[in-house]
């Protein structure tokens, strides 16, 4: 299930920051080439920007513990920390001219069941059930059956560039507005919103491999950061909001 642009979303409101987690892992901002994003997001329009040959996209993986949902106004526990990699590609368009630049939530691999099953039936997100975990540097996933999904190596370099300047660039991709499909067709709006990390963010490197074996998959793509536009935080709360 992905972003496609059969039907157009209409433009509607955020609902209430009904769900809450505490982050800790790499933020990767990545330049890629147009024909790789594109296969991230068939259907989708990317438009064209300087330069016109690549196009962002944002990965996001580690450890997400403290989880709480929104009842009756007050924040309550909802259970044990869970694992993550997430890939979004930022700066979207339902259709060819459309106004409104959306986030697309392109892939989500969790190691927990109720966060796979919640974020697909509420919010429309590709979530698919895995196994994370770090060897040394390396973020390695599995697909539920054992099967290699993706890898991430990254390299801290405190002296590679500004970790805040990332981080508030990928901030800023985030306030777009997110978009997911559910399993019916329908297309769902909803928003993410990132609070500042406990801890000062840590600049550094990574290369991330996605290996996609499915029936009409993208194939296996490699992305690689620049020198300072991987990031490291702890300690960054990450909510998101109810559908319109």
């Amino acid at each position: 299930m992905s972003c496609t642009r059969r039907t157009r979303v209409v433009p509607t409101p955020v609902g209430a920051w009904v769900g809450q987690a505490t982050f800790a892992g790499w933020i990767v901002l990545v330049e890629a080439p147009r024909r790789d994003v594109g296969a991230l997001v068939p259907g989708l329009s990317l438009p064209l920007a300087a330069p016109a040959d690549t196009h962002p996209v944002v990965f996001v993986f580690g450890r997400l513990t403290r989880t709480a949902v929104r009842v009756a106004g007050v924040w309550a526990p909802a259970g044990p920390g869970f694992r993550e990699l997430g890939v979004y590609v930022p700066g979207v368009q339902i259709i060819a001219g459309d106004p409104t630049a959306h986030l697309c939530v392109a892939r989500i691999w969790s190691s927990d069941r109720r966060s796979r099953w919640s974020g697909s039936f509420h919010f429309g997100m590709p979530k698919r059930l895995g196994r994370m975990w770090w060897q040394g540097n390396e973020f390695l996933v599995t697909e539920a059956d054992g099967t290699l999904a993706a890898h991430a190596a990254v390299r801290p370099d405190a002296a590679s560039g500004n970790a805040g300047d990332v981080l508030a660039q990928v901030r800023r991709l985030f306030a777009q507005p997110a978009l997911g499909r559910r399993l019916d067709g329908r297309p769902v709006r909803f928003g993410f919103r990132w609070r500042v990390p406990a801890t000062s963010p840590r600049p550094g490197a990574a290369a991330i491999t996605l290996l996609d074996s499915r029936p009409a998959g993208a194939g296996t793509l490699r992305f690689a950061s620049g020198p300072g536009r991987a990031v490291q935080v702890d300690g960054l709360v990450w909510e998101i909001g109810w559908p319109g």
